[in-house]
């Protein structure tokens, strides 16, 4: 067999270029900005069930079909019809968001290789934008059964971090389908109570005109809510509820679950091993690798485990506080090392600032080291090694002044590597070798050197092991999930409407 699918490609795609012969005209965009495609009804009508129903319930006019589709943009429906002729998406000069607008707009046409492909593109090459744009990613992933593989990313991360969506107020907002995903994992990170009260929750949200004192209500308003959580109520694992936590959370609403499943729920706990007819499913898996507790810090300087030393919790403000650490304060460091912290800017210096650094200027010794470039204040984490006592990168973009940052900073000897992370993401790295770990004390916020650092900083920790991508990301997202869920949430549902098709 001889195929020429390269030459074919060409030549639907040059005939589409001409816009010879065309029979359909399709508008896309908002005015002023729309822009109208000649397209040929023969080549659209098999490739998209979208099309094949819009052309066979669209009525000529002088031979053309008319179509308009306005929810979509021009950038994307060029690409997407450029495919459709010619079987080839380029995404080159495409930022993130514009690949997401992509994947939106092949679901909707029906274009399913092609969602599939988009989706393992997204999550291959730019998961850290998916992490820091969580919250409208994991709307958009339920908006549609198409999209698996966005869910799962997803929810990967929430069980884990199930503050993340259980504590915003935007929780009450998400699909059914959502919660339930969540609800039937086995590594949800919640106690079961916690999540039965988030259920509850939910549910109230979704059924209207419920007293908001549940002792008021009446039969009517027991039997809605209970047909609201009839696809959630099953996959609640009552029977690992302390028994205390039964009678308080879960009795004021026992008239929403069937006669059998309470009765057998009261019967465990007073007979524990007499059989029961319900269905036991089995306790969540509670996963072992865990930053330390935040909370459990409370002094400068305490050190709370042998990994790591919380120096301060802050905020405080810098040059007022800055700090000295001698070595033997800090964890002992053999071969790889972390730091992390919150920063805030108050303003660019014409010369270098130091924000951290453990050394002594001009000898092998800024191991590590975290310095902003003059005037710009662009990070430069800095380590030492044999052949080179001032190894850098330079990392990120520009930070800005007045907004709070997570920064991570992580060297590993073993790994031959050092990696910095802003707001969970990973911005530069470097292969290093034979890195020179000393025995000077660590200086916050100033330096023999250069002008002392002017702003705040908080929870700044030192470690003696490297820290993964996931243990970072975490960290940042423990400071920071209430403020996205309230900021990110809000955007995408005014950005985004779940309801909203393709006209």
């Amino acid at each position: 067999m001889l195929t020429f699918y390269e030459k074919l490609s060409e030549n639907l795609t040059k005939l589409l270029e001409s816009e010879y012969n065309y029979d359909t005209i399709i508008e896309v965009g908002e005015q002023p900005d729309a822009q109208l495609f000649k397209i040929h009804s023969a080549i659209l009508y098999p490739c998209s069930s979208y099309f094949q129903q819009k052309l066979t319930n669209t009525i000529k006019d002088n031979n053309v079909f008319n179509i308009k589709l306005h929810n979509i943009s021009v950038k994307a429906f060029n690409i997407v019809i450029k495919y459709i002729y010619g079987g080839i998406i380029s995404l080159e000069n495409l930022e993130t968001s514009d690949i997401l607008d992509l994947l939106i707009a092949f679901n909707e046409f029906n274009i399913s290789e092609s969602v599939d492909c988009l989706q393992t593109r997204l999550i291959e090459d730019n998961a850290s934008w998916l992490r820091l744009n969580f919250f409208r990613i994991y709307q958009i992933s339920f908006q549609s059964e198409n999209f698996k593989a966005l869910q799962q990313f997803c929810n990967d991360i929430i069980i884990k971090n199930p503050n993340l969506i259980f504590d915003t107020d935007d929780f009450i907002t998400i699909k059914e389908n959502a919660l339930i995903s969540l609800l039937k994992h086995d590594e949800l990170q919640l106690d079961e109570s916690m999540i039965w009260d988030k259920v509850i929750l939910w549910g109230k949200a979704q059924t209207p005109n419920l007293p908001s004192n549940y002792e008021q209500w009446n039969d009517e308003n027991f039997k809605s809510l209970k047909a609201t959580l009839q696809n959630c109520l099953p996959h609640v694992r009552y029977f690992q509820i302390p028994g205390d936590e039964v009678l308080e959370k879960i009795q004021p609403y026992k008239k929403i679950l069937e006669k059998n499943l309470w009765n057998d729920i009261i019967a465990k706990f007073v007979s524990p091993n007499k059989p029961i007819t319900s269905t036991i499913l089995p306790p969540r898996k509670k996963l072992t690798t865990q930053l330390p507790s935040r909370n459990s810090i409370s002094n400068d300087k305490e050190i709370a485990s042998n990994n790591y030393l919380e120096i301060f919790s802050g905020p405080i403000y810098f040059p007022t506080n800055k700090k000295t650490i001698q070595h033997d304060e800090l964890p002992s460091v053999t071969n790889e090392l972390s730091v992390t912290l919150q920063l805030n800017l108050k303003w660019h210096d014409s010369n270098w600032i130091n924000i951290f650094h453990k050394g002594e200027v001009g000898q092998q010794d800024r191991t590590p080291a975290l310095l902003l470039s003059q005037n710009d204040s662009k990070p430069h984490p800095y380590c030492s090694v044999k052949s080179n006592w001032s190894h850098y990168i330079s990392a990120g973009n520009n930070l800005e002044l007045n907004k709070w940052y997570h920064i991570a900073y992580t060297l590993s000897e073993p790994q031959k590597r050092m990696e910095f992370y802003v707001n969970g993401e990973l911005v530069g790295y470097t292969n290093v070798k034979d890195i020179i770990f000393n025995e000077f004390p660590l200086k916050i916020g100033h330096s023999d050197k250069y002008p002392d650092f002017q702003g705040q900083m908080s929870n700044f920790r030192y470690y003696n092991i490297r820290l993964s991508a996931d243990e970072i990301f975490k960290d940042y997202i423990s400071y920071h999930s209430n403020e996205l869920g309230r900021n990110q949430g809000k955007i995408l549902i005014k950005e985004i409407d779940p309801k909203s098709k393709l006209s």
